[in-house]
């Protein structure tokens, strides 16, 4: 509110669901429909109106499946985190055939959001974090297994048809962008 500073909203993917099979873009309109992605699209809104009527430094970082080690059962969220501890747990990981998405570990994740934050200006308000590598839950579900001690079977499912990418090439071409942790490290 003093206008000194910039302030970053992180977002997130959820703001879309559905298939999209070109990677998704920051012109793309969010079309959440679960309350979580709303949350996210309502906070991106409220940034967009203070930017424009306040004239302030607001910038919308829109992150990609975020994932990282969990230090505590209640925060496993991601796709990885979730099926390494159904691994240990249930000796299975239920994998849907037909989800295509990419992944970002937090530490990349990191770098790119302090990028963000110590760049003297931008030149959009709004840019998306991704590794922009695609994978499936049935790839991510075997790189899991390969890396099991205890060999978990993998369950097929077919719940739905989705291909969920955020392009990361506005970042990309005003900040470069060098991704460290690939599917098979995280």
């Amino acid at each position: 509110m003093g206008n000194y500073g910039r302030f970053v909203y992180l977002s997130s993917s959820e703001v879309f669901s559905g298939d999209f099979p070109e990677d998704i873009t920051e012109e793309t309109t969010p079309n959440a429909d679960r309350y979580r992605g709303m949350a996210f699209m309502q906070g991106e809104s409220i940034c967009r109106i203070y930017r424009e009527s306040r004239n302030l430094d607001i910038v919308t970082a829109r992150l990609d499946h975020l994932d990282m080690v969990p230090s505590r059962r209640r925060e496993v969220e991601g796709f990885c985190a979730q099926m390494c501890l159904s691994s240990l747990e249930k000796q299975e990981i239920k994998a849907n055939i037909n989800h295509r998405f990419s992944i970002i570990y937090t530490t990349d994740a990191v770098e790119y959001i302090y990028k963000l934050m110590i760049a003297k200006t931008t030149k959009h308000d709004l840019y998306q974090i991704s590794s922009s590598e695609e994978i499936s839950e049935l790839e991510l579900a075997q790189l899991v297994q390969d890396f099991a001690k205890d060999t978990p079977e993998i369950i097929e499912v077919d719940e739905w048809n989705a291909r969920e990418i955020l392009s990361n090439k506005r970042y990309q071409e005003e900040f470069g962008l060098r991704i460290f942790f690939h599917a098979d490290k995280i």
